[in-house]
């Protein structure tokens, strides 16, 4: 099942690779940054990739609590339509043991 990726999606893996590229610029000396911007990037990086994440599972939650509303409206017109047969199958076995008691005198005529 595939799904479509959204917004935060899109930022959260953005964030990664700016984190990422800055890491690999970093390493190879090629970025002299000052000591603030140093840890600056990634804390930045980080801090958006984690806000993403939380949105998304923030979004997950509400399409979750909307399919278990949906399930429990399903469930309880379920225990109505039940009642509705119990009463049926009442009516029924009435009128079963109404054609056995018929079918008994036709036999003894």
């Amino acid at each position: 099942m595939k799904r479509e990726l959204n917004v935060y999606d899109y930022l959260f893996y953005l964030s990664l690779l700016v984190i990422l590229i800055w890491l690999i610029l970093k390493s190879f000396g090629i970025i002299q940054t000052p000591f603030w911007l140093e840890y600056g990037v990634p804390i930045g990086g980080f801090a958006i990739a984690v806000l993403t994440l939380y949105q998304n599972l923030l979004d997950k939650i509400g399409k979750l609590a909307i399919n278990l509303s949906v399930l429990n409206t399903k469930f309880s017109h379920l225990e109505k339509d039940a009642g509705v047969l119990k009463e049926d199958m009442g009516l029924l076995k009435t009128d079963i043991s109404t054609l056995k008691i018929d079918v008994e005198i036709l036999k003894k005529k």
